[in-house]
């Protein structure tokens, strides 16, 4: 979305404290996109009301609605310098680390607000009739995907990392099949070998479960079932607060689907742990 098309649009009936929320929109775009109402309404010197007033003479049904629009543009606009720059001004302003929390927090919670009880329902089942459990990311979403591997393996059996494209090896796709799952990040910015590797995953008829951020739409045609993350942050990278959340729920609620699978495979792993060979090892 082109906002300062839309706002141009839009001038010649704002009234004049519209014309002032405008008139710093234009030089403080980030700001918008990160900062509180409260912040934006006193940095441009004028009411929280009129800030309101703006964003629905935009065609939003709020300052909140506009802003994750916002976040959404101007997040694919960034380079690593813009985010270090704005990393610096914002710990200026602010406690860095109440920003943090609230950028977190808030990005937990309007996942959780978003996710349709279907969607998570329908992502824990096929976990847990899987025949096989793969989490794969690169870069970053590496990261993410040794974290939920970490939370399954206790939980069931024939749980793993995908090894596709780490090294240049593609061959491990070829033994994918329909009662696999894949449990696939993809965060922003991910590279073309992440976006290219999910059509060869539907390809081999395996099950994707896709955790990403928003804008996704290109993405849907390859999910089997999709989880929009928020990971909208002030800071130099993106929160993973909302991710980790969302696949610890994942796992619990693999456990609470079959019990007594759960319980038994538990049950071998602690036996294990407990062993003087591996805690020694």
């Amino acid at each position: 979305m082109d906002f300062s098309q839309l706002i141009q649009q839009e001038l010649p009936r704002m009234t004049k404290t519209e014309h002032a929320v405008a008139s710093y929109f234009d030089s403080h775009m980030q700001e918008f996109a990160f900062s509180t109402l409260e912040a934006i309404a006193d940095s441009a010197g004028t009411s929280t009301t009129s800030v309101i007033r703006f964003c629905r003479r935009l065609g939003f049904s709020g300052y909140k609605e506009f802003q994750r629009s916002l976040q959404e543009a101007v997040r694919v606009q960034l380079d690593l310098p813009d985010k270090v720059e704005r990393t610096i001004r914002f710990s200026v302003q602010d406690s860095l680390l109440q920003q943090v929390i609230q950028d977190g927090l808030g990005n937990v919670e309007r996942t959780f607000q978003d996710l349709s009880p279907e969607a998570l329902s329908g992502a824990a089942e096929r976990i847990s009739r899987a025949g096989r459990v793969f989490t794969y990311g690169l870069r970053e979403s590496l990261a993410l995907a040794h974290y939920a591997m970490t939370r399954f393996i206790p939980l069931r059996d024939r749980v793993q990392l995908l090894d596709v494209g780490y090294n240049g090896f593609w061959e491990s796709l070829l033994d994918l099949n329909s009662r696999d799952v894949v449990i696939y990040f993809l965060f922003h910015r991910y590279t073309a070998q992440s976006r290219r590797i999910l059509p060869l995953l539907k390809e081999q008829g395996a099950q994707v479960i896709l955790i990403t951020s928003p804008p996704y739409h290109a993405l849907e045609p390859y999910a089997d079932v999709l989880l929009p993350c928020y990971t909208e942050t002030r800071g130099l990278k993106n929160s993973s607060m909302a991710p980790i959340c969302l696949i610890d729920y994942l796992c619990n609620a693999v456990a609470v689907l079959d019990t007594e699978r759960s319980m038994a495979h538990a049950k071998k792993v602690e036996d294990l742990l407990r062993t003087e060979r591996v805690l020694g090892s």
